[in-house]
Parts: C-alpha cells; structure tokens; sequence
C-alpha cells in the first residue's frame, strides 16, 4: 500500500491487489472524477513491441459492450512516479486503466455457483466473444481468472480482453 498514494498521471495509485507473469495490479482513482478503477503494470512485453502493445491496448480500449471489461486509458511510468513509489513501478513500463471489478473473477467463485448463473456467465462470455471477434479483435486466453465479476454491474461476467 502505497502511503501516501503515487500520483501518476491522473490517477492515484493505492494499494497492491495482485501479481501475475506477465503483470502486477494496483486499485487506482480517477483524480478528477473520483472513480476507483485498476491500473495494470506490465513486467515485460513477451517479445512483442512496444507499440503493438500499445495498439492492442487502444483497439479493446474501443470496444463496447456489457460484457467486456472496459479499458479507459493506458501510459508509461514516468520517474516522478517510481521515486514515489520507492522503486516499486518501474519507470518506463506500460500499464492501462481498467474498469475495477470488485468480485474477483470467476475463479474465485468455482463450485459456489448454481446452474442459471453458470448460464448467465456462459451467454455473457459468448456474447462478449461474438462482439470482439466482429471488430477483429481474438481473444486466446479464456480462462476463469479472465472472467470478472463487479458489484456496479449487478454480478453481470466482465470478459477482460486486454492482456
């Protein structure tokens, strides 16, 4: 937990909610408006360059759909923001902004699911897939862990396509 929080660019980054492979998430706030959202910090590019990820970013940034998690932003850790942090973000490294999904994912709520909501997830994740792979866009990593849910969307599944 960051005290006081790292201000980056508009946002004020808290506190710590996960590790992964390729990247670490922080919970994060809008400054301006207020909203509590995520902010992920990629490790590495796994081979790919920069502005293709960058790219990737912006087109799933574009779409829009209930069912697809929504990225808002994305930039670069500046070195005002590693000293803040004390080294913890590293300067230079890509991260987006993201909707906060303050359910987990699916993992989370394996075998504590009853059958009409494991249906609602299905329809949601196939809809979610239908709508990207109209605007190009292909998703090759369906898993539970990408499968959000949040309270604000009444448990509706947020499909997170941005890796």
């Amino acid at each position: 937990m960051f005290h006081p929080p790292v201000t980056l660019g508009p946002f004020e980054v808290h506190r710590l909610l996960g590790e992964g492979g390729m990247a670490t998430v922080y919970e994060a706030t809008h400054r301006q408006s207020g909203l509590e959202l995520v902010l992920k910090f990629l490790r590495h590019s796994q081979g790919r360059p920069e502005q293709l990820l960058r790219d990737e970013i912006h087109t799933v940034s574009a779409l829009n759909h209930p069912s697809i998690l929504r990225v808002f932003d994305q930039g670069i850790v500046d070195e005002d923001a590693a000293s803040q942090s004390k080294g913890v973000l590293k300067s230079g490294s890509l991260y987006y902004a993201m909707e906060l999904a303050d359910l987990g994912s699916l993992r989370d709520h394996t075998g504590t699911v009853d059958w009409p909501f494991l249906r609602r997830v299905l329809v949601a994740i196939l809809d979610a897939l239908a709508h990207a792979h109209a605007r190009g866009v292909i998703h090759c990593d369906i898993k539970p862990e990408n499968v959000l849910l949040a309270s604000h969307h009444s448990g509706i599944p947020r499909v997170l396509l941005a890796d």
